[in-house]
């Protein structure tokens, strides 16, 4: 198979070939678009080497297996979904113990509490949530959500520790539990035991819903991590999404049949949007830069797909957006396009061609 692929955008492109569902054969064609986000509103196209490129891989704010997700992978073969990921550290515009982050899109939005640094206090009754401390800073990724990891010494025959992780947000804070699916040892129950005797004071998460609230909460208890970044793919929340998959027989090629593609969403489903994004959509922040409220207008699809078969028959398809990412450190707005094109309906043999539209 060869498959050439040119691009005579501006914007980063990058190809891959993908056996989706039914044994069939695609090349994904991913587009991005990189825009800063200016304080007084308005939009400018980041072009040339400052421009963001597709990403491979995940970006953590720690490690791979004990932190959580900064600015998520690009590689996802489809969504069924258009989904929106906020990220870095929004800033309120005046100092408050707690204040709302919003963002909207259309008739999609999604609004959850922010607090600033804030503390549980073991006392001889349990465990107390202190008041916030006032701040205009809040990180929207998962590691200001409850969830967090710790090490044990070493199993008997082992000679690394022991990392033991909220399974929902290993990456998180606040979190004292003894997890699931963890085999301890007497040694290892009692260094746990001896370590949460000694802490007294520990950081709490710093996101709650305006909707459900629960005061029962302390940190030996399972909280869903709330936050407006992404999940990776070995995240429960995710894999979950495959739980009524039936087992894969050792000759399956390419997925089964009863596939959930909601897998490749990378957000919890509160930042799927309920329609297509088409461009043009106002989307707008509450409680996420220090200018207070604003809206920019998302662009439109960049570009389309000039293919050639080997016989030069040819046809062109549009790119369609389903993944929005703002990185409020850098003030960027990430739009991310994709295109599939059937390698059984087209042949191996194709170039393909990502122009930019006409403005």
């Amino acid at each position: 198979m060869t498959v050439n692929l040119y691009n005579s955008t501006d914007y980063s492109v990058f190809g891959f070939e993908h056996q989706l569902l039914y044994k069939r054969r695609f090349f994904i064609v991913i587009v991005k678009q990189t825009w800063r986000l200016m304080p007084k509103g308005g939009m400018r196209l980041v072009k040339g080497d400052d421009k963001r490129e597709v990403r491979t891989e995940d970006e953590f704010v720690g490690g791979v297996l004990s932190g959580a997700v900064h600015l998520p992978n690009d590689l996802i073969p489809y969504k069924p979904h258009s989904e929106v990921v906020l990220t870095g550290v929004a800033q309120n515009s005046s100092l408050q113990q707690n204040w709302l982050v919003k963002v909207e899109i259309g008739k999609w939005s999604k609004t959850l509490k922010a607090y600033g640094p804030r503390h549980w206090k073991k006392g001889l009754t349990g465990w107390t949530l202190l008041e916030a401390e006032k701040s205009d800073r809040v990180t929207l990724n998962y590691s200001s959500a409850f969830g967090g990891s710790y090490q044990l010494p070493p199993s008997e025959g082992e000679t690394t520790p022991l990392v033991v992780s909220y399974p929902k947000n290993s990456g998180g804070t606040g979190w004292l539990g003894k997890g699931h699916g963890y085999t301890l040892s007497k040694e290892q129950e009692k260094f746990l035991k001896d370590q949460v005797k000694d802490i007294q004071l520990l950081k709490a998460p710093s996101f709650e819903s305006t909707k459900i609230f629960s005061t029962k909460i302390d940190p030996t208890t399972e909280i869903e991590p709330l936050a407006f970044g992404a999940f990776t793919a070995w995240a429960p929340q995710r894999v979950d999404r495959l739980s009524k998959m039936k087992p894969i027989p050792d000759d399956q090629e390419g997925y089964p049949d009863d596939f959930n593609k909601e897998f490749w969403q990378q957000t919890a489903s509160d930042q799927w949007l309920p329609d297509p994004l088409e461009g043009s959509e106002l989307i707008t922040f509450k409680g996420v830069f220090p200018e207070g409220e604003i809206s920019y207008r998302l662009p439109k699809p960049s570009s389309f797909l000039f293919i050639e078969d080997a016989d030069k028959k040819a046809i062109t398809f549009e790119t369609e957006i389903d993944t929005v990412v703002i990185d409020a450190d850098k003030r960027i707005l990430e739009v991310v396009e994709r295109r599939l094109v059937s390698l059984d309906d087209f042949g191996d043999d194709l170039t393909i061609h990502v122009i930019k539209k006409v403005e």
